[in-house]
């Protein structure tokens, strides 16, 4: 499991939410996290990050109705699998 390296700013203005969304949607895109690699459970996150539950559940939530993460039941969260997913971005033409 790779670690999460991140510390959510209550000053910028941004919810706590969106800030752990963007920065695990990134980490994701980057390759950071591997497919079908688990994620820590929302009580660790949360733990980690000094925040609350539903904090990480927004973010976890947001990622999995995306298609950036796979909500396992009672097993946890995992990286999905995204070959073939962002190449077809890249592969679009540019726009006139």
């Amino acid at each position: 499991m790779s670690e999460i390296t991140l510390r959510l700013s209550r000053e910028t203005g941004v919810p706590l939410f969106e800030q752990l969304y963007e920065f695990m949607k990134a980490e994701i895109i980057s390759g950071h996290f591997s497919s079908n690699e688990r994620l820590p459970s929302k009580r660790k996150l949360a733990a980690d990050l000094q925040c609350s539950r539903n904090t990480v559940e927004a973010a976890y939530n947001q990622l999995v109705d995306e298609g950036y993460l796979i909500s396992r039941a009672k097993s946890g969260y995992y990286v999905a699998e995204l070959d073939g997913v962002l190449s077809i971005d890249r592969a679009r033409p540019p726009a006139e």
